[in-house]
């Protein structure tokens, strides 16, 4: 198994970028459009990204606004539902916060496509709309 890892920077506190992990109002605004998340340990994690792409996982761990764990994985995908795990660490930098994701348990083979994911919904989504959030 593969590890992902991603940093960005982001210009918004710390409490702002573990909101848009933790809120189903934060989550649809970059991820997805139906949302299910209940943000404790065992709490369930659900996001319709788009139509036939449904991510299911469950929180392991969530220290606010510094750290965030849940597992990862799809529905009708070889990447089941909660079979591999992403760690989001978030740290206050100089006047921005420094997200770095780690997505552990991934299969060779999928790899590729998950880093492609990562870069586009950190990158692309998270950052600027996270950063117009507040």
């Amino acid at each position: 198994m593969i590890t992902l890892e991603h940093t960005i920077s982001i210009d918004a506190s710390p409490a702002a970028v573990f909101e848009m992990w933790t809120t189903a109002d934060g989550l649809s605004a970059w991820w997805g459009r139906a949302i299910e998340v209940d943000p404790r340990p065992g709490g369930a994690i659900h996001i319709e990204v788009d139509a036939g792409h449904v991510m299911r996982g469950a929180f392991v761990e969530l220290v606010e606004p510094r750290l965030v764990v849940f597992t990862f994985g799809w529905e009708g995908h070889e990447l089941a539902p909660g079979s591999s795990t992403v760690e989001v660490r978030i740290e206050p930098g100089d006047g921005t916060t420094t997200l770095t994701l780690r997505h552990t348990g991934l299969p060779i083979a999928l790899i590729e496509s998950h880093a492609r994911g990562w870069t586009h919904f950190l990158g692309d989504r998270l950052a600027g709309t996270v950063a117009a959030w507040g």
